[in-house]
């Protein structure tokens, strides 16, 4: 793995729990001990409906704790005096919010304007979307229940004004209990693409959810695309604003949950407490920084990312992926464990979660040889609770506010270790202590941890900037490789045209007809009719290979379908390339899916319906009769297809488990991770997935696309998206990919590409009566082609572009042929390509290797442009004869 080039910190800003409205709060609450949990259930939910103490009773939590943002108020004036126009900001849900707030604090904080953005890249991590979009369900489908309410005897005995009354003032009391989306906000990735519209953002991005570990792994990935692509500053952010009961009731049903509060790595510690909030930094190339007088808050000097591979269970914390995050932030960084003064640790207050970290944390000083020294470390989930996708950021936050002021932050709530605990040369710190510098020249450094449920764990190594010891650093810092070749070894897929690729590609020969299926087969009798007109192309014939995959037949109908085809999808792909020479340790997991997984939009309905039995309540009163038939007939027809929340539920709909349970399958411990962007969800994980490949971080990664939500939601979602004349399909295409320099005698090649370039454009694709794959729909582009290609077939370029005009596009060609030089990076626009360099000489070697940048800070600059491949070579020959014989 390369040496990791430095990474500034230039702004950051938070909102999290107890009051902690930004930096300056949260470290104040950080210092004092002040608590931001409290009872959830008084501002997301009605404890009478989803409350009970007995944690056996069907669809209850026993927990009513949370860590809550209270009467949060998005700070306008900051907003207008930044230069947003109120009006743009109208409609903007609370997730979103919370999300831009941070944005705003940390550009404010860092002096820079918002036209500063405009060739930035921008990542948020995040789980759960918002509350939106569950809501919106239950909004959408009263004419479901309604179906239900006329199929009952007691509405049936009712007069007929007393029928119609009921049905009005139903409507009526149930619509009112939700504030009405935007629809825009409907489609989760709204969340990164309002965001970077309102901040006019162009460079890359993407949503990155690794559940619990989202904050580091959004930071992970926001530096790669700053390593290795044409942009050298990423607005990262990391967000959890949904906090419907739903996902509460999940972790009850595992025994996750705390009932009393948050007692990270104590003794009391009983489980975790849900949270919510956001936090953002600005992180830039750190010699770009310092060239350009950032004013620079941190450094960070390395990142691990590492997946637990195999384990007991997808959701049982394993030291082996924790251990191997650490020990990868370490190397990268060029500096030993004896470097690190302190660890924000991951501890969310589970007995077996926090003691696993903590003997991780052990081994990690024992195998750097510094197992004596005292270390303290610490949690700040005591007063905030578990915020999951955006936990890490608050870990961020803390260490930077305390390097800040020289302080090493006290842990509140915090007695002592569990009994069976060994902290050894560990302690937590419990009080405000001086954070004495080793030396004037040596900064003060701290690692955080951010691990995930399904077996993926992040890890970020930063210390204070120093202006002298940070300008000789980076005098000794190497370009990062520009993108070579790449080769797909293996394929896997299954669509309604085939179960597996050969399957599928007999069928793409015959140009057989497919005809559209119905969702209504998925409902009961009396809801039929609602959904009759809703059809796509849906998978009729598949057989999860349960014995394969070691999966309990009993517990198939918790794991969402996407899981299902995904893990099939990505095995063929795997065992196509041929799994036993494969090296676990140098592969990673890279899935492109629209988040939002059908069996969570289900799962909610099943948990929530009780809203419309509250609702009728309201009516019985107002109507003075008897609801109680209608009620039971309600609940009975939502049980009849909707299974109650079991132990195996929770990780069945989260959408990082997609990648989780490939890696956890074939015992892969590189990264893994879902990645969403509308239609071109494929293409940015591809992005994500070749930079590792660059990097050197991976030897093989498994990327590819899935989607498996046909919900009525879904279709309903396709206008919004610009594709209502598209039809809905169901699917998976997977890809092994690696790097040619890299390919043995045995691998069979199907194709090469050659780095993947992001722009901006206008266009939109059209999907009009094409089969339409939702984040899935560039994985099955990329499998069209592959499946024509020949040997030698020539390069032939594939775009894809989103639905807000967002292109991805990179280089294919047979096994056979090779790419020209211009073909081979990904920095180019049309037909221009950009030179830059510091010297005449360095900017002549980079026009013969074609290595491209952008980037206004080189000394010499050089752009050609061309209409054809020839006079491009014809240009850069003169060029090179001119500029060759000045030097």
């Amino acid at each position: 793995m390369e040496q990791f080039k430095p990474i500034a910190v230039i702004g950051y800003g938070c909102v999290f729990p107890g009051g902690g409205k930004d930096a300056d709060a949260f470290w104040g609450n950080v210092l004092s001990g002040a608590n931001g949990i409290e009872d959830v259930s008084k501002k997301y939910w009605k404890e009478d409906l989803y409350f009970n103490e007995d944690k056996h009773v069907e669809d209850k939590t026993y927990c009513k704790k949370g860590g809550v943002v209270s009467d949060y108020e998005f700070p306008m004036d900051n907003a207008l005096e930044l230069g947003f126009l109120k009006d743009d900001l109208t409609g903007l849900n609370k997730t979103q919010k919370m999300t831009l707030d941070t944005i705003i604090q940390a550009i404010r904080q860092s002096g820079l304007e918002l036209k500063d953005l405009s060739d930035a890249n921008f990542f948020v991590g995040n789980m759960l979307g918002d509350a939106d979009v569950p809501d919106n369900m239950l909004k959408n489908r009263v004419k479901e229940i309604e179906k239900y309410i006329e199929a009952s005897d007691e509405y049936k005995n009712l007069e007929i004004e007393k029928k119609k009354q009921l049905l009005e003032l139903f409507e009526e009391k149930f619509s009112g209990r939700f504030e009405e989306a935007d629809n825009e906000n409907l489609i989760p990735s709204s969340l990164l693409y309002r965001l970077k519209n309102l901040l006019k953002i162009n460079g890359h991005g993407c949503i990155v959810d690794g559940a619990c570990s989202g904050s580091g792994l959004v930071i992970d990935e926001a530096i790669k695309s700053i390593q290795y692509g044409p942009e050298k500053m990423c607005v990262t952010s990391a967000v959890l604003g949904n906090m419907v009961v739903t996902g509460n009731i999940g972790f009850a049903k595992i025994g996750g949950l705390s009932e009393t509060s948050s007692f990270p790595l104590d003794e009391r510690a009983g489980g975790l407490i849900p949270g919510e909030g956001a936090g953002t930094i600005i992180l830039k190339d750190l010699k770009c920084a310092i060239e350009d007088g950032n004013r620079i808050l941190g450094v960070i000097r390395g990142t691990g990312v590492a997946s637990d591979g195999k384990g007991q269970s997808i959701y049982a914390p394993s030291s082996r992926g924790q251990l191997k995050a650490m020990k990868k932030s370490i190397a990268v960084s060029g500096l030993k464990g004896e470097d690190v003064d302190y660890i924000e640790t991951h501890a969310t207050g589970t007995k077996v979660g926090d003691k696993v970290e903590i003997e991780t944390i052990k081994q990690f000083f024992k195998s750097e040889g510094d197992s004596n020294r005292k270390v303290p470390i610490g949690s700040v989930k005591s007063q905030i609770g578990h915020a999951f996708s955006a936990a890490g950021m608050a870990n961020m936050v803390k260490i930077l506010e305390a390097m800040k002021h020289e302080i090493i932050p006290p842990t509140h709530n915090y007695n002592r270790p569990p009994q069976e605990v060994d902290l050894g040369n560990l302690y937590v710190n419990t009080k405000q202590q001086y954070w004495k510098r080793r030396n004037d020249h040596t900064p003060r450094r701290a690692m955080l941890n951010a691990f995930g449920f399904g077996g993926i764990n992040a890890n970020v190594f930063l210390e204070e900037y120093i202006p002298d010891y940070h300008k000789n650093l980076v005098k000794e810092q190497k370009e990062a490789l520009h993108d070579g070749e790449y080769a797909i070894v293996g394929i896997g897929c299954l669509d309604h045209k085939g179960n597996n690729y050969k399957e599928w590609k007999d069928k793409i020969t015959q140009k057989a007809d497919y005809s559209k299926t119905s969702i209504s087969k998925f409902y009961p009798e009396e809801a039929k009719g609602l959904y009759e007109d809703m059809k796509g192309y849906l998978i009729s014939d598949f057989k999860f290979p349960f014995m394969k995959y070691k999966v309990p037949p009993k517990i198939l109908d918790e794991i969402d379908i996407s899981q299902q085809y995904a893990l099939v999808a990505a095995g063929e792909a795997i065992e196509d390339y041929g799994k036993d020479k494969i090296d676990g340790d140098k592969t990673g997991v890279y899935v492109g899916t629209m988040m939002g997984l059908s069996s969570a939009l289900k799962t909610d309905l099943r948990v929530r319906h009780v809203e419309y039995l509250d609702a009728l309540d309201d009516c019985e009163k107002d109507m003075g009769v008897s609801l109680q038939d209608i009620k039971k007939t309600i609940t009975e027809k939502i049980h009849s297809y909707l299974i109650k929340v079991k132990e195996d539920t929770l990780p069945g709909y989260m959408d990082n488990i997609i990648a989780g349970r490939i890696s956890n399958f074939y015992d892969f411990s590189g990264s893994n991770a879902v990645y969403d962007k509308d239609i071109a969800s494929f293409e940015a994980a591809l992005y994500q997935g070749l930079a590792s490949l660059n990097k050197k971080e991976n030897n093989l990664i498994i990327v590819g696309g899935v989607h498996g939500n046909m919900l009525p939601e879904t279709f309903a979602n396709l206008e919004k998206m610009g594709c209502a004349g598209s039809i809905p399909a169901e699917g998976a295409a997977f890809f092994a990919i690696k790097r040619v320099e890299d390919i043995a005698p045995d691998d069979n090649i199907y194709a090469k590409i050659s780095g993947i370039k992001h722009s901006v454009n206008a266009q939109k694709c059209d999907f009009t009566n094409k089969p339409f794959y939702f984040g899935a729909d560039g994985a099955f582009k990329l499998l069209d082609k592959v499946s024509n290609i020949r040997t030698d077939s020539k390069p032939e370029v594939i775009e894809s572009t989103n639905m807000f005009g967002e292109t991805y596009s990179y280089p294919l060609c047979g096994r056979d042929e090779h790419f020209a030089a211009e073909e081979k990076k990904t920095i180019e626009i049309g037909n221009i390509s950009y030179y830059a360099a510091d010297t005449k000489q360095e900017l002549l070697n980079n026009m013969i290797d074609h290595k491209e940048f952008s980037t206004n800070r080189s000394r010499f600059k050089l752009v050609i442009t061309y209409n054809s491949l020839e006079e491009l070579e014809n240009k850069k020959k003169l060029l090179i004869k001119s500029i060759g014989g000045g030097i």
